[in-house]
C-alpha cells in the first residue's frame, strides 16, 4: 500500500486535518496520493491506496462533486488530479457563500412549511394510538394537557354502562386524578350514559361529575371524550387501548350526535 513521503506521525496529523475538511480516512489517502503524484486513473489510485477499484472510484467522484478533485479525459480514460493547494480555500468560500444564501432563505422556507402544515392538517386528521395500560393512562394526561392548553371550559363524555360492563374495574384505575382536576378547574362535564343489560338500550344525560371516576372500565367498555377539535376513544379490554383524533370536522360531528341522540330522562 502506498504511503506518503512523510513521517507516520505527520501522516496521522494531516489525516486529522483533512477530516475537518469533509474527507474520510479513505478520501484522505486518495487526496494525498493525487496531490503527491498528480494525474492518475482510478485503477492506479486504487492500487496505490489498497482499495477496491469501484469503491475508490465512487469516493473520487464524491470528491469531484465537492470540487476538491478535478478530472480530465485522455483517449477515453478519466484521469483525476488536485488542481491546486488552495482548493480548500475555494471550497470553504463556496460553502460560506451557500450558507449565507441558505440563511437568507431560511425564514421563507419555514414560512412555506408552516403553510404546508396547515394545508396538510386541513386534509387529514391527526391520529394517535394508545395500545397498553400505561399508554391509556398517558391518554388521560394528554387529554388534560389539551383541555388546559386550549382553555376549554366544557367536555362531553359518552360511556357504555351496561351490567355486562360492570365486572370490577373502574375508570379511576386508568385515569389517575384526571376527573378530580376537571372538577377543581371547574371544567363542566356532560356525561352521556349508554345503559342496558347485555347491550346498549338507552342513553341518559347527567352533569353529576362524582359518577365519572366510577364508570365501568372492563369487558369491552367504550368511552368517548369530545372537546373542541379533539375526540378521544377508549376501549377497555384485557389490554385496553385508546385513539386520539384531532380533526375539526370529525369532532363537530361527534358534538352534533351527542346533542341529538339522547333518549331518556336527565339524571
Amino acid at each position: 500500500m502506498w504511503i506518503p513521503n512523510s513521517q507516520l506521525s505527520m501522516q496521522k496529523d494531516i489525516h486529522v486535518l483533512l477530516e475537518q475538511f469533509w474527507l474520510t480516512k479513505n478520501q484522505s489517502d486518495i487526496f494525498l496520493y493525487l496531490y503527491t503524484y498528480g494525474q492518475s486513473p482510478a485503477s492506479q489510485v486504487a492500487k496505490a491506496v489498497g482499495g477496491e477499484r469501484t469503491n475508490v472510484y465512487k469516493a473520487i467522484k464524491k470528491m469531484c462533486h465537492k470540487w476538491i478533485v478535478s478530472e480530465i479525459t485522455k483517449k477515453g480514460i478519466k484521469y483525476f488530479f488536485i488542481a491546486n493547494k488552495k482548493i480548500f480555500t475555494h471550497t470553504l468560500e463556496e460553502e460560506q457563500r451557500q450558507l449565507k444564501t441558505k440563511t437568507e432563505l431560511l425564514g421563507q422556507l419555514e414560512s412555506e412549511l408552516d403553510e404546508l402544515e396547515k394545508e396538510s392538517y386541513d386534509r387529514k386528521p391527526g391520529i394517535v394510538f394508545f395500545d397498553s395500560v400505561s399508554w391509556v393512562e398517558q391518554m388521560y394526561q394528554d387529554m388534560y394537557y389539551n383541555i388546559k392548553e386550549h382553555n376549554y371550559k366544557a367536555i362531553k363524555i359518552f360511556a357504555s354502562n351496561t351490567l355486562a360492563n360492570k365486572t370490577g374495574k373502574w375508570v379511576s384505575l386508568y385515569s389517575s386524578d384526571f376527573f378530580t382536576k376537571l372538577k377543581d378547574d371547574k371544567i363542566s362535564t356532560e356525561l352521556y350514559l349508554g345503559n342496558g343489560i347485555m347491550m346498549l338500550e338507552s342513553i341518559v344525560k347527567s352533569y353529576d361529575s362524582d359518577i365519572l371516576p366510577n364508570l365501568p372500565a372492563d369487558n369491552s367498555t367504550i368511552q368517548a371524550f369530545v372537546f373542541g377539535d379533539f375526540v378521544y376513544i377508549a376501549i377497555f379490554r384485557e389490554i385496553p387501548f385508546g385513539i386520539k383524533i384531532q380533526n375539526p370536522e370529525f369532532a363537530q360531528m361527534m358534538h352534533f350526535l351527542l346533542k341529538k341522540v339522547v333518549v331518556g330522562e336527565e339524571i
